[in-house]
């Protein structure tokens, strides 16, 4: 298993042999659900399409994140000859061709049947040359006594899928400290949480507006953040978890 961070795997997906992209940008698995939008608990599909007029060969990255919610953790790599029940992820097809304005479904099946805390992966989509092309794209020609060397520049954007696996029993619970203008908020559940929906409101609750300075926030589990707010007042969100379910967190009644 080889270690990159996300910033670096950012730089290398924002560096197109083919214009294809990749839906839903954000899956979430958990064992013992029902599964939901088609999706079992274990298993989701991820379709990369193709809308261009050329064959796109794509193949897949596949890393586990070690710090879940931070752009600069450290990732491993999953290479050929690694468990993927070690790894704790199955991805497959890994390389495939796509013909034009077409599309293939790619399929991610958790390998962990109970899993007590929540695990993060990275799938970057990445279009090659060609289906067996390595990183570079330099190709060498011998002409009698002398070599030339073509090198072929490229920008290549990488598409990518985030999937959350979470804890088979999740806990949920979330409250805050408002010191000031600062509003903390304590995930004191098992798994990540999500924010969206923010509001601000007067000191007592009323009058609200949006305020979506921190809507998408994810939060690990066991882990606070501290919100700033312009003044003092009465914050709402409705806080989302990986298994489908949302509370209503207001800084006024949730007080840790």
């Amino acid at each position: 298993m080889k270690k990159l961070t996300l910033a670096t795997l950012f730089a290398m997906s924002s560096a197109a042999y083919a214009g294809i992209n990749a839906t839903p940008l954000w899956v979430t698995l958990q064992p013992g659900s029902g599964g939901t939008n088609g999706n079992t608990a274990n298993i989701a599909n991820i379709v990369v399409n193709n809308p261009d007029s050329n064959v796109a060969y794509v193949k897949t990255t596949i890393l586990k994140v070690e710090k879940i919610g931070d752009p600069n953790s450290p990732t491993v790599e999953f290479q050929p000859g690694d468990n993927p029940q070690q790894f704790g992820l199955l991805v497959s097809p890994t390389k495939f061709a796509i013909k034009p304005n077409n599309s293939i479904t790619v399929r991610v099946s958790n390998l962990n049947p109970n899993p007590t805390q929540d695990a993060q992966y990275t799938i970057l989509f990445t279009p090659v040359s060609n289906p067996n092309a390595s990183s570079s794209d330099t190709s060498t020609s011998t002409n009698n006594s002398s070599s030339k060397v073509n090198l072929n520049m490229h920008v290549v954007v990488s598409y990518q899928t985030s999937v959350f696996v979470v804890p088979k029993n999740i806990t949920m619970k979330v409250c805050t400290k408002t010191t000031g203008n600062n509003v903390t908020v304590n995930n004191q559940g098992n798994t990540f949480i999500q924010m969206t929906n923010g509001q601000l409101c007067n000191t007592q609750g009323q009058n609200c507006n949006p305020f979506a300075s921190y809507d998408y926030k994810l939060i690990p589990a066991g882990n606070s953040f501290t919100l700033q707010i312009p003044q003092a007042g009465v914050v709402t969100y409705t806080v989302n978890y990986g298994n489908g379910q949302s509370m209503q967190l207001n800084s006024k009644t949730s007080a840790c």
